[in-house]
């Protein structure tokens, strides 16, 4: 059986972070350690974090440290874990109890993908579900190369990866987006294992990231020129 570890970057959620790690507690697949990482939080989310993670039904620790970025978060997070998969989930973000177990297996079938991915609802700041990331596409199963050069990108909560892989890449530290240059790279490496079932939950609350099309359209290019 495969073992992985799971990285927490956490960065001013308080009022989410601890359903974040209950879905975490909740997996119907064995977790080897969990790592929550504070990026300099200016809110009460240590305090939180600190509370729910005495509930933490198998290996959980927290680094509590001032403010790095997430891709230099997500970076220490691998380095500081060792299993043969990695699985991150943002500080306001859900994963369904299956999510791990039905992505590991999906991963142990396909032996040749890189990592696998699921869809996505889209809850808001009340878990109330607003949408639902197979109405926007369908994406490709295999090779994503084609979707990733239009802009076509899955939510990160989906994602599991094989750490022989990621480690070659790990994420760029001076890239606005975190995940897309990393996938772009990925794409050499083999497949992406796409499973059609809707098994994590992506928030939007305030303004985020993937409201800012013309960023995402500028690091798009950005990204494509660097590689």
């Amino acid at each position: 059986m495969s073992e992985i570890s799971v990285v927490v970057p956490s960065f001013g959620h308080a009022r989410f972070i601890e359903r974040t790690l209950r879905s975490i507690f909740a997996q119907t697949y064995r977790i080897k350690k969990l790592l929550v990482i504070d990026d300099g939080s200016r809110d009460a989310s240590v305090e939180v974090i600190e509370k729910t993670l005495a509930d933490a039904p198998f290996d959980a620790e927290l680094i509590a440290r001032e403010n790095r970025g997430l891709c230099a978060t997500l970076n220490e997070g691998l380095s500081k874990t060792a299993s043969d998969l990695f699985a991150y989930l943002g500080s306001d973000d859900l994963w369904l109890p299956e999510f791990l177990e039905k992505q590991v297996r999906l991963l142990t079938v396909r032996s040749s993908a890189v990592l696998a991915f699921s869809h996505a609802f889209v809850i808001d700041e009340n878990d109330m579900i607003i949408d639902r990331t197979d109405n926007w596409s369908e994406f490709a199963d295999g090779d994503m190369l084609p979707c990733l050069l239009r802009g076509e990108i899955f939510s990160s909560p989906g994602v599991v990866y094989r750490r022989a892989s990621l480690e070659k890449y790990g994420w760029n530290e001076d890239a606005a987006l975190e995940d897309y240059e990393l996938y772009l790279k990925l794409c050499t490496e083999g497949e992406f294992a796409r499973n059609k079932e809707l098994l994590c939950a992506w928030r939007l609350h305030g303004r985020n990231t993937g409201d800012d099309f013309p960023l995402m359209l500028s690091e798009h290019i950005a990204a494509q020129d660097r590689l």
